[in-house]
């Protein structure tokens, strides 16, 4: 027999989530903000995502590690 109203513990996300949560609450659907410490970007999106951070007026990420890896394209 269970019980309809235990609390499920929460997944391997939802851990690193809330570790990382600096507002919001973790319920589906909501906006939440993260303290981000890390940053991989990888040679397909890796291109975009830097154009759309410089369009955003941030001339360097405050991450530690940054790493993009490059094997298909150049930056130029």
């Amino acid at each position: 027999m269970s019980d309809s109203s235990s609390v499920q513990p929460l997944n391997l996300a939802q851990q690193l989530i809330q570790r990382h949560l600096i507002s919001g609450e973790l319920t589906p659907g909501s906006e939440i903000a993260l303290h981000i410490n890390q940053a991989l970007l990888q040679d397909v999106l890796g291109t975009l995502v830097m154009l759309e951070l410089e369009a955003m007026g941030l001339d360097r990420v405050h991450t530690e590690p940054s790493v993009q890896y490059i094997d298909h394209g150049l930056v130029q």
